[in-house]
């Protein structure tokens, strides 16, 4: 069929010929010869349509009828939404065999989220295009519009008198209701994860820490040490010293523990699990605090400082004695075994009750409220631990009397094999470290209560 282009201003002609034609002759024979002679030379009239012109059908309209281009795009989506989730699995295939994601597959993921990218834009066009085209929006009333054409306003200002307030206006238009503009109003989510926080961590930052590669650390200690040193006459008998070693081992011990959650939440929860990353390794080191101050020693257990500290010397304290007067004692009882003290550790609620002491004038004697003063006393800083119980004090030598050795830094492991991870698509993310602590020089470290007594 031959296509033609109908002119709008050539089709009004002929309809406006075509009704006037009856007012003109009246309704009769001659009438109705004059209306179909109009329509022959109108028909004779037609342009004819260019090369490649083509009638827009009702679909091409938009209209209801044959599939439309955004039921196209929806399809092209959905098959790409298909290939991204075979690439996505070919990750935990590719770890399987070579131990790692192969750069092929990081590509084709690439790839496949850059053409995402470009059917979401194509789509957000044809909506748009749906909106311009199914017609010009009304124009939106302002509110002093819609206050002067309410009943509430003709109601009021047909009154003589104008006393009192008009009735409330009711404003039937857009509001943020759940009948209104309501459900497409959406919150806003704050990508931070809320978590308690832990309590501060001091040892590793007194203590030096080496690196070792086994997992029993061996080191050599003087036993007996005897000065028989003097003064010799010419030709006299020299005087023999003594001078004995032995040898002292630790063994590294292993802090560890574990969370499962689903494979689904570690796609799609990124921020999730750089958290319980961090979880998992700050629940590490809180044990690691409480092991290197005060493990036992027994089962799987570090030995730490205070069961190897020398015990305080409670018979030097003095009636009177408060708690600073006691730490200078310990400092001199550190000092008396020719090590010299180098930190204070407190648990913080004996320090701030250290901090609160004042003079009869209640003025403050070791800092003011105002700026404070920095955490050392008798010329030593003072560390706060949680560790450490209130009342209690550990002196010592820090830096010189003890020893951390590193024999596997903090690591994260994951595994879907588990248990039965797999058939659950679930993940067991493991956390674990190696350490052993050696308390070189007991005698360097004076531990006790702040009272002065046992």
């Amino acid at each position: 069929m031959r296509n033609f282009k109908l002119s709008a201003v050539f089709m009004l002609l002929v309809v406006s010929l075509l009704a006037m034609t009856p007012m003109v002759f009246g309704l009769s024979l001659e009438a109705a010869g004059a209306s179909l002679a109009i329509v022959g030379i109108a028909s004779m009239l037609l342009e004819k349509a260019p090369q490649g012109y083509q009638a827009r059908t009702s679909s091409q309209r938009g209209e209801v009828g044959e599939p439309s281009v955004k039921d196209a795009v929806l399809e092209a989506m959905k098959n790409h939404s298909i290939e991204l989730t075979n690439a996505i699995a070919k990750t935990e295939t590719d770890v399987k065999e070579y131990g790692k994601v192969l750069d092929s597959t990081k590509t084709e993921i690439v790839t496949l989220s850059e053409k995402g990218n470009e059917f979401e834009a194509r789509l957000a066009a044809v909506e748009q295009k749906s909106v311009r085209d199914s017609g010009a929006p009304q124009k939106q009333k302002s509110l002093g519009e819609m206050f002067v054409e309410s009943d509430a306003y003709k109601q009021y200002a047909g009154k003589q008198y104008h006393k009192g307030q008009s009735s409330p206006m009711e404003i039937k238009d857009i509001t943020s209701g759940a009948a209104s503009g309501g459900p497409g109003i959406w919150s806003f989510r704050d990508p931070e994860i809320v978590t308690d926080p832990y309590r501060p961590r001091m040892l590793r930052s007194l203590i030096p820490t080496v690196p070792v590669d086994s997992n029993l650390v061996e080191w050599v200690r003087t036993n007996v040490r005897t000065n028989a040193a003097a003064t010799v006459a010419e030709a006299g008998l020299k005087p023999k010293s003594e001078l004995t070693y032995e040898r002292k081992e630790t063994a590294v011990r292993k802090i560890a523990h574990y969370f499962k959650t689903s494979s689904e939440v570690l796609s799609d929860f990124a921020r999730l699990q750089a958290e319980i990353n961090n979880e998992g390794f700050e629940m590490l080191r809180q044990v690691e605090e409480d092991q290197l101050m005060a493990g036992d020693g027994t089962g799987t257990n570090l030995l730490g400082l205070v069961p190897q500290a020398t015990a305080y010397n409670v018979a030097a304290t003095v009636v009177g004695d408060q708690q600073v007067d006691v730490l200078r004692r310990a400092i001199l009882q550190v000092r008396q075994s020719f090590y010299g003290a180098t930190g204070i550790v407190l648990n913080p609620a004996d320090w701030a009750a250290i901090e609160l002491l004042k003079d009869s004038q209640d003025r403050y004697l070791f800092s003011g409220s105002a700026a404070g003063a920095p955490a050392r006393l008798w010329g030593l800083p003072v560390v706060e631990s949680d560790a450490l119980a209130a009342g209690e004090f550990m002196v010592g030598a820090f830096s010189t009397a003890a020893t951390i050795y590193d024999r596997m830094n903090s690591a994260v492991f994951m595994s879907t094999e588990n248990e039965d991870d797999f058939i659950y698509n679930m993940v067991s993310i493991m956390f674990e470290e190696r350490l052993a602590l050696a308390v070189k020089r007991p005698l360097a470290f004076v531990h006790g209560n702040l009272t002065g007594a046992v």
